[in-house]
């Protein structure tokens, strides 16, 4: 409830008005519980006290009244025989206590917020009242002490005094004049010189609170003392006309005067109330209530200001629309409706329609706000239309706001002032209710100014309109849908740990993009200086989602340095990352996932050659036949050169799907370096240069590699996944390993090398069942050969020959089969690396030193290559 608007001064009372002559008796002193003197801090309360009847009663006439101390009967606060008196002991010479406020103006002491009382309000008894009386008949404004244990207030006691003197001293019932009711007749019933409404002022009840003048208390006087202007401080509109009642028309106010700039003006009886320029031009008041389903309709070049008064205590300048009630500023091309406050609330479903007008707030604007007492569905506060508002220092909306207009212009603007720095847009569910929206429909919503945009509600930009942030950063913890073709959001930059979500075509323009939320869908997200995921991504069924750089310089970070993020390209959708030509393109370590599943695609367009590095526990998965990974630019780098000893390896993961890229390296040449492991599970893996697999490096399972590769690490074949094919030429250096675990009626070798193949290094051979001698095993074909295995290490107690020019190991010697499983898991374990560890020749060759070297007999064995020399080989019986 808004507070009473009171004068500090006279300048701006009418020069013919009531005078209160108040002489002070200064005979009986006052001394407090304590001993202070307190005799004259009487005079300042008392003349406040006159001040405040004086702004109510405007008829001219004086009034000598004197005043001072005395004590009085046990139990009488104040009396006005012949004199106004105040009460000094409780007993005899126990003095009364007394709150004595030192600023009787403002009120500060006190709480006003709630204590308006009215004739609907529950408890009302209709014995007050006789005839046809307001419902909206305000009969008390009570303020509830801030503090414990407050002395009775003594402001209030010297108000009822004068009161008395004013005319409220009748035994009787007072008839109302019916001009201060809008023609009513109606009585208000009387109880020895009181009023029966314990609200009232001039009511018998006294205590801690603080009382001011109600209109009943004014109403009651006049009647007695035939005071016909009146001048009330909270003026109610009694919309005795309907539908056309007029702002002003002084007699739709209670008290028969139009609100000034010092009154608050209460819009309340459920009807409409216009403010037309051809009645008036500028309309001004301190406060100003719309409540109860009411409509306030300012047309044309209609103005009406809600300011605090610089001559009047606890005004606000405040708009306060809320239980149902409308505000509509309707002009058209020429002719703009104007609302000015300080502060404006809508709340309790209400609604602010503009159709051109404009609004502005010169300081707080909120919609929905405050959610403290709900509990229950409320529905939701708009601000709609089309037009401008202009914020001051503070918004906040936990309500609706849409932009509606069905021609040009179809924009509705929110203008920030200098001081303003977040626009705010809460969320707040109850029973289901859904608070925060903005939504850009049938117009465009702009925000201008502000440093950042919070949104912890609902975004919505469709049918190819906007909602823009000119200036200011967003920061997403709600919902954004963009939808249809041309629809946009736009900020300087976006933080987004909420959900965005791009349907046909939407799209999203900024500077700065880090995504720790949920970003999906179709559409486009342009962006001018970075991109940073640690959050997911995802492309929705058969749609593409692009991320596209638009600056000077774009830096890609796909999981922002968190090892937890996951990066998602879904199901059928496809992904593409985008920058043209003129753009210096980078890309940060990888630690987190990205999953493209089933039919979906990820693109990586760079206008040049680029690094896409996975560092340690980096994780790409490519699954499903028509999954895809197409950076045809990217070196894709799986381990980087320093990583944690205890590092995950980073991992390419390519299950039945296709990788396409410049070139990849696998893993590090330095021993300390971080590990890296492509996996190929029936995927394909092209590169227009090479597939590198250094030392800390790994190539495992069965699939296709459309490249050169250069094996300096490992590479694990188990051909009941089928073989490893290589689409071009095979080099195996010294310090590679190819190991091969033999399956029981392979009709394919493990290894198919289009082109020429290069050996080296070690093989490493297992059996899935135990062989026989004279069997032999495909291992690879290629093209052409050079060189030969320098090493060959056998799991098993069995003895083998390899023929380059076939390709071919033949079984020479077998060991008796064991009779159990364990000395040949011994032989296992010191052979073959956990499978939660890539196993690389680093890690080989230390368990291998392990071993007594009277545990190994080294035979020599004759290979023959085509075109090479004699090399020699081993075989390592292990298990012993």
């Amino acid at each position: 409830m808004l507070a009473i608007a009171l004068s500090m001064d006279g300048a701006a009372r009418d020069a013919a008005a009531l005078e209160l002559v108040m002489t002070f008796d200064e005979s009986v002193r006052y001394v407090d519980a304590y001993g202070v003197d307190r005799t004259h801090e009487l005079p300042p309360i008392v003349e406040a006290a006159k001040s405040i009847w004086e702004d109510i009663i405007e008829d001219e006439q004086t009034l000598n009244i004197s005043y001072g101390w005395r004590d009085l009967p046990s139990g009488i606060y104040g009396a006005f025989a012949g004199a106004i008196t105040f009460d000094t002991h409780v007993a005899a010479g126990r003095p009364r206590s007394w709150f004595i406020d030192p600023t009787p103006f403002d009120h500060s002491e006190f709480d006003f917020s709630t204590g308006q009382r009215l004739l609907n309000d529950a408890g009302f008894d209709p014995t007050w009242v006789a005839g046809y009386a307001p419902e909206t008949l305000e009969i008390g404004y009570v303020g509830r002490p801030t503090a414990a244990d407050q002395p009775v207030d003594l402001l209030t006691v010297a108000l009822h005094e004068i009161g008395h003197w004013l005319g409220v001293n009748r035994f009787s019932a007072y008839d109302i004049n019916p001009q201060f009711v809008g023609g009513r007749l109606m009585t208000l019933s009387g109880d020895g010189g009181h009023l029966p409404i314990d609200a009232a002022l001039m009511s018998a009840a006294v205590g801690s609170y603080r009382k001011l003048p109600s209109a009943a208390d004014v109403f009651a006087a006049a009647s007695n003392s035939l005071w016909t202007r009146i001048d009330l401080p909270r003026k109610e509109f009694l919309g005795r006309n309907g539908a056309a009642s007029m702002w002003t028309d002084a007699t739709e106010w209670a008290g028969g005067q139009v609100p000034g700039r010092r009154d608050s003006a209460y819009l309340r009886h459920g009807g409409q109330v216009r403010l037309a320029p051809q009645f008036t031009e500028w309309q001004q008041v301190a406060d100003l209530i719309v409540r109860d389903g009411t409509e306030l309709l300012i047309e044309s070049n209609g103005q009406l200001k809600v300011l605090s008064d610089p001559s009047a205590t606890n005004s606000h300048g405040s708009v306060d629309i809320n239980q149902g009630a409308k505000l509509r500023l309707r002009g058209d091309r020429d002719q703009r409706p104007v609302l000015q406050a300080e502060s404006l609330q809508i709340s309790g479903g209400s609604q602010l329609e503009l159709e051109g007008g404009v609004f502005a707030i010169g300081r707080r604007l909120a919609i929905d706000a405050s959610f403290a007492a709900r509990h229950s569905v409320q529905a939701t506060s708009v601000i709609s239309g089309y037009g401008t508002a202009r914020v001051g220092s503070e918004f906040v909306s936990g309500g609706l706001i849409e932009a509606r207009s069905s021609a040009a212009p179809q924009l509705l603007e929110f203008l920030a002032d200098a001081s303003l720095t977040e626009w705010r847009f809460l969320t707040h569910v109850v029973d289901g209710s859904q608070a925060g929206q903005v939504v850009a429909s049938q117009g465009d919503v702009r925000f201008t100014g502000g440093l950042t945009a919070s949104s912890a509600g609902r975004l919505l930009a469709e049918h190819g309109r906007s909602i823009s942030f000119a200036t200011a950063e967003l920061h997403n913890d709600g919902e954004v849908i963009i939808r249809d073709a041309g629809s946009f959001i736009f900020a300087s930059h976006i933080a987004n740990t909420g959900a965005i979500r791009l349907r046909n075509e939407g799209r999203v323009l900024t500077g700065r993009f880090h995504n720790s939320g949920v970003l999906e869908g179709s559409g486009q997200v342009l962006f001018s200086e970075s991109f940073a995921n640690e959050g997911v991504v995802r492309a929705v069924p058969a749609a593409t989602l692009t991320l596209a750089a638009a600056g000077r310089r774009a830096l890609w970070d796909l999981d922002g340095g968190n090892r937890l993020s996951m990066w998602t390209a879904a199901t059928g959708g496809r992904l593409r990352l985008v920058a043209p030509a003129a753009v210096d393109v980078q890309f940060a370590p990888l630690q987190g996932s990205i999953r493209i599943a089933d039919r979906a695609a990820v693109e990586l367009l760079m206008p040049l050659q680029f690094d896409l590095q996975l560092a340690s526990s980096g994780h790409i998965a490519i699954q499903g036949p028509a999954a895809s990974l197409a950076a045809p630019l990217a070196t894709l780098r799986l381990g980087t050169d320093a990583a944690p000893s205890d590092a995950e390896p980073a991992q390419l993961v390519v299950d039945r799907g296709l990788c396409e890229v410049e070139s990849i390296i696998v893993g590090s040449h330095l021993e300390q370096g971080g590990a890296g492991v492509l996996q190929l599970d029936g995927g394909v893996v092209a590169a227009l240069g090479r597939l590198e697999i250094r030392s800390t490096g790994a190539v495992r399972g069965a699939g296709e590699v459309r490249a050169d590769v250069i094996n300096a690490g490992m590479i694990e074949l188990a051909p009941a996944g089928g073989p490893l094919r290589i689409g071009g030429s095979y080099e195996q250096r010294d310090d590679g390993v190819l190991a091969v675990r033999f399956a029981r009626g392979a009709s394919r070798p493990p290894l198919e090398i289009v082109g020429a193949a290069r050996l080296g290094g070690e093989l490493h051979v297992t059996f899935d069942s135990w062989p026989v001698v004279g069997q032999s095993y495909r291992l690879l074909d290629f093209a052409s050969l050079q060189g030969g295995f320098r090493r060959i290490v056998i799991q098993e107690k069995v003895g083998v020959q390899f023929l380059p020019a076939a390709g071919v190991l033949v079984i020479t010697a077998v060991a008796p089969e064991p009779n159990g499983a364990a000395s040949a898991a011994v032989g296992f374990a010191a052979l073959v690396v956990r499978r939660r560890r890539p196993r690389t020749v680093a890690t080989l060759r230390k368990q291998a030193q392990t071993h007594p070297r009277d545990e190994v007999e080294r035979i020599a064995l004759r290979v023959a290559g085509e075109g090479s020399t004699t090399r020699p080989a081993c075989v390592k019986y292990a298990g012993i």
